[in-house]
């Protein structure tokens, strides 16, 4: 009479599902945090994440909201559509991840901007792979670039460029950012280009966010 050897009945029925449920769940992730600091929020199915599971490792799913307080600060290594590019999330910001739709032949991951700031270098993508910014007035086509993108308390939106160029359709509008020029959204002004030296964006981004702070006041 032949034994029944229940390791391996196990190993041949259960571990095969266990495997494929872990792959899908990492297919479905789009990034991993890197890093953080301060208060760093995320909201997940419409329930906030409890706090002591988001830190460094934690594995960010599509359409995972993702918040930083006043003094939060987050990295995300993205994995999808592709691995190596790096977001970095500044205080004060949130905005939710949306993955390419099923049975799509592009790979795309949005970043759907509330309010804040994103700063991202963008490994390399293959030919049908791309990330893009969407807020309310704009969107943003990114493809290999380092760029920043700060949306102030009226909804205007900055876009500046150290490395690459980056896309944006406003209004029916397209304007292009890249090293050397600028591209500001404003609400109810449409969409516009400024020459500003490579040298000096950061300067910049300060004063404009300055402007938008006085311009509520």
């Amino acid at each position: 009479m032949n034994r029944i050897n229940l390791s391996a009945l196990f190993l041949a029925l259960i571990l095969p599902a266990a495997l494929a449920s872990a792959q899908s769940a990492d297919q479905s992730a789009v990034g991993t945090i890197e890093y953080l600091e301060g208060q760093v929020s995320v909201l997940r199915s419409g329930e906030t994440v409890d706090a002591s599971n988001v830190r460094v490792g934690m594995v960010i799913q599509p359409f995972d909201t993702l918040e930083t307080g006043p003094d939060g600060y987050a990295e995300v290594v993205m994995t999808a559509p592709s691995a190596g590019s790096i977001l970095k999330v500044k205080s004060d910001t949130a905005f939710y991840f949306e993955g390419t739709p099923e049975k799509s032949s592009w790979f795309r991951t949005t970043f759907q901007l509330l309010r804040g700031s994103l700063s991202m270098k963008v490994g390399r993508l293959r030919g049908n792979e791309s990330y893009q910014v969407q807020t309310d007035n704009a969107v943003a086509a990114v493809r290999g670039t380092e760029f920043n993108i700060d949306m102030a308390a009226d909804r205007s939106v900055l876009i500046t460029v150290p490395e690459g160029r980056v896309e944006t359709n406003a209004g029916g509008r397209r304007v292009a950012a890249q090293p050397g020029v600028i591209s500001v959204i404003e609400s109810g002004a449409g969409a516009r280009q400024l020459y500003v030296s490579p040298d000096d964006l950061e300067l910049y981004r300060q004063y404009w966010q300055g402007l938008r702070r006085e311009a509520l006041q």
